[in-house]
Formats: C-alpha cells, sequence, structure tokens
C-alpha cells in the first residue's frame, strides 16, 4: 500500500469511518495464510463494523477482550468506560495459543489518545506466538512490526 493511501485511511480514521479504513488494506498484505490471530479493536460504536471486517478477511470470531479505562463520558445514559478487541483466527486455519487461562479483562487508565494499554499488548504476547504487527501503531514495540503515519513503519503495504 501506497503511503498517500495511509494517510487516506489515517483521515478517514480521523473522520470516523473507522470501516473504510481495513477496506483500503488488502487482506493478502497483512494476513498470513498459513494461520495467524487477529486482535482488532474497535469502540461500543463501531462494534458491527468491527465484526464485519473480520468475516471480510476471513476470520472467525473467538472472543472479546475488553479494556476497562476506570472512567469515561455519558453520552446518553451509560458511562462509556470501555473498549473492545475482538479476538479471531482464520476460518480455516486454527492457531494454538502459547497460553490458555488470560482473563479477557484489562483495567488500566488511559494514557495518550488512541493509545492502548500496556497490558492488552502483555496479554497478546502471552498468548500469541510468532510475527506480530501493529497498523496504525502510535510507538514501536520491541518484537513487533509497526505501521502507520505516526511512526517509523518496520512493513511497506
Amino acid at each position: 500500500m501506497k503511503l498517500d493511501i495511509a494517510r487516506e485511511a489515517e483521515e478517514a480514521y480521523l473522520e470516523g469511518k473507522k470501516l473504510s479504513i481495513y477496506i483500503l488494506i488488502e487482506k493478502e498484505e497483512v494476513v498470513d495464510s498459513d494461520g495467524c490471530h487477529l486482535f482488532l479493536w474497535v469502540t461500543h460504536k463501531y462494534l458491527p463494523e468491527g465484526f464485519k471486517v473480520m468475516d471480510m478477511w476471513g476470520f472467525r470470531y473467538h472472543c472479546c477482550l475488553t479494556w476497562d479505562k476506570t472512567y469515561g463520558f455519558t453520552p446518553f445514559s451509560f458511562m462509556w468506560s470501555t473498549e473492545f478487541c475482538l479476538y479471531g483466527q482464520l476460518k480455516d486455519r486454527w492457531m494454538k495459543p502459547q497460553r490458555i487461562g488470560l482473563k479477557i479483562l484489562v483495567t488500566e487508565k488511559p494514557r495518550e489518545h488512541s493509545r492502548k494499554p500496556e497490558a492488552m499488548y502483555e496479554l497478546i504476547e502471552q498468548y500469541a506466538s510468532g510475527n506480530k504487527i501493529e497498523l496504525f501503531a502510535r510507538n514501536k514495540r520491541d518484537g513487533w512490526d509497526c505501521w502507520g503515519n505516526e511512526v517509523e513503519s518496520d512493513v511497506e503495504l
């Protein structure tokens, strides 16, 4: 993927058109057809679109990891203080986890805008072996490839 497409995707993200980001990224560019894990961040509003992306890329939904931010805002009646990380695997390629029994709830106060909790990275590293890539990364992380407009990307999509 060319950098101008990456910018277009980032702009779509900032405008709230989250599904369009993933449509711009071809499955073959990020998915290992021999088997891989998918951890896809979504907010309340975009849960349905998250499931569409998983299906579009050929993944079967397995569970929803939850980040309790410890506080939030109340747009209508409930306090929105959580984000979700949908977990799935390719429909025809089951990958054995390297560790089982991990809790699916992470409680950690947010840091800067859009930065995901350290505890979630640690959970993913305990669960899934092999290569890891973070799309739309804000920071580099040891042992992970990253791609995005806010970091020096390790890969070209």
